[in-house]
């Protein structure tokens, strides 16, 4: 069984444009694989999430407090053992929404430690008319630090009919994301290490022996010593030991 974790940052619930057609991508994932991949759709009118107080306590602790108080907690597990992560927002401002801002600074300390390293990602975004480039760009960097291999940066335009007032989904080929969402868990394809992953782990491998030459042993430190992230000479190593691991 393959999981599937997608976080909508709309706060239309059931009206939302952006659920509507992330929801219609992951039914038909789940139509293909007859039922092998599973889904978890969250939108952030749903859930509480507080907002990022900046304390430092996740990057220097390795813990958020506020995850005891809101759904943070239970969310980051649910992405932990999920095996592909949607991320979807409505275009604001040419930028993500609000609501994903918040929910994306809750899980910032992720970009230290590639937390989601051998995973598989998905970036969305819709608009009205345009900004989506913007959208798309920030949400696959966010996920590409975090240690996602992200498949597809899928751009939807929303356009109003206005006779009926209804949304249409003009011009997009749902069905060719829902088969490359379903070809890659089922077939665990292999993935590769991007350029700005590889660049990435070469300078927090750095960051992170520079602590250890001055004896900082922070939660940073301890993850990566633990997990023997400084035994890979670069991310794509660390990725065949992770995909080695699974198999």
């Amino acid at each position: 069984m393959k999981k599937i974790f997608a976080y909508i940052g709309s706060q239309n619930g059931s009206n939302s444009y952006t659920r509507k057609l992330v929801k219609l991508v992951l039914d038909q994932v789940v139509l293909l694989s007859a039922g092998e991949i599973q889904y978890n759709l969250l939108s952030s009118d749903e859930v509480k999430i507080d907002f990022c107080y900046g304390c430092g306590c996740c990057f220097s602790r390795g813990f958020c407090p506020h995850d005891s108080t809101d759904a943070m907690g239970l969310i980051k597990d649910e992405m932990l053992q999920s095996d592909l992560i949607i991320l979807a927002s409505p275009v604001y401002g040419h930028n993500v929404t609000g609501n994903m801002k918040v929910f994306l600074d809750r899980i910032s300390y992720w970009m230290h430690i590639f937390r989601l390293a051998g995973k598989l990602g998905v970036t969305i975004s819709t608009s009205d008319s345009n900004g989506n480039e913007f959208v798309n760009g920030y949400l696959n960097k966010f996920m590409q630090f975090c240690g996602l291999h992200v498949i597809c940066n899928f751009k939807a335009l929303k356009l109003n009919n206005p006779i009926t007032l209804e949304d249409t989904f003009e011009n997009l080929d749902i069905t060719s994301l829902s088969e490359l969402i379903y070809d890659h868990l089922i077939h665990d394809k292999p993935v590769a290490a991007t350029n700005t992953q590889e660049s990435l782990f070469q300078h927090l491998k750095n960051f992170i022996l520079e602590l250890e030459a001055n004896n900082i042993q922070n939660a940073e430190y301890s993850y990566w010593k633990e997990n023997r992230y400084l035994e890979s000479d670069n991310y794509n190593d660390l990725l065949n030991k992770i995909y080695s691991l699974k198999s």
